[in-house]
């Protein structure tokens, strides 16, 4: 047996994992400071009143639990894929996003409201992956990531106490950005935005965006990333520290919404 990375100061890794298991886990965890839905999460979590650091740690493990998840997910899709340990590690990681957020230190309507856009997303993915498996699609499926990028947005604005429309337009938002990013053809705008929405100053001022190219022809992802951050921006519980953070997350991923694919 080996010990599993701690997802999060607050809880341990379950040591009772076999050694296959838990590097499976291990190698499914994205670093949290490159992961776009633990930063979606992260920004969410700070509009309105604000949640406080030890339920935004909690939520933040969630995401990243909940992300492993459906990393292995898709992977097991592929029939030369390690299946029986991608399914137990993936079960192990699905199981840690809801421990967090049942350790998370708010009341319980909030509690149960986090619980159910976790369930809601957990069932949405799962109908996903059942139609791809049914299908016998072993391809990369960007509305996946979509789907994971709405639920860390909508669980770090439930977090903070938002309204139900406003964490619902946190959920539209991360949905529209994941979907515009898959169209940029390099990380480097990605790793941009999860700065940017992270509060983290540009390196030697650039931002990621390239101001000389765009979209060559009208993208209509890039319109709903605009119609999602607009909704944003009118709702009162997005301070103007937040929605600068999501202004330039978006600017970078539309100055760079292209690719050079005909």
């Amino acid at each position: 047996m080996i010990d599993v990375p701690e997802l999060s100061p607050l809880d341990r890794a379950d040591a009772s994992l076999s050694a296959a298991a838990a590097a499976t886990v291990a190698d499914a965890l994205v670093p949290r400071d490159r992961s776009l839905p633990v930063a979606l999460a992260r920004v969410a979590a700070a509009c309105g009143a604000g949640a406080d650091r030890s339920t935004v740690e909690r939520v933040e493990t969630a995401v990243a639990a909940f992300e492993g998840y459906v990393r292995l997910r898709a992977a097991s899709l592929d029939p030369t894929a390690e299946r029986d340990v991608a399914v137990l590690a993936s079960d192990y990681l699905h199981a840690r996003a809801y421990e967090a957020i049942g350790g998370a230190s708010v009341a319980c309507p909030r509690r149960l409201a986090l619980y159910r856009v976790l369930i809601d997303g957990s069932d949405a993915l799962a109908r996903r992956f059942f139609e791809r498996s049914a299908a016998e699609s072993t391809t990369d499926d960007a509305s996946s990531a979509a789907a994971l990028a709405g639920v860390a947005g909508e669980l770090g604005a439930t977090a903070a106490g938002a309204s139900r429309e406003t964490a619902t337009a946190f959920g539209r938002y991360g949905r529209a950005l994941a979907t515009a990013l898959d169209r940029v053809p390099s990380p480097g705008p990605r790793d941009a935005v999860v700065r940017a929405l992270s509060g983290a100053e540009p390196p030697d001022g650039a931002d990621g965006a390239d101001r000389t190219r765009r979209a060559s022809r009208p993208d209509p992802n890039l319109d709903r990333l605009g119609a999602a951050l607009d909704a944003l921006v009118a709702a009162d519980a997005v301070d103007p520290r937040v929605r600068r953070r999501l202004e330039r997350a978006t600017r970078i991923t539309t100055e760079r919404g292209y690719r050079d694919d005909g």
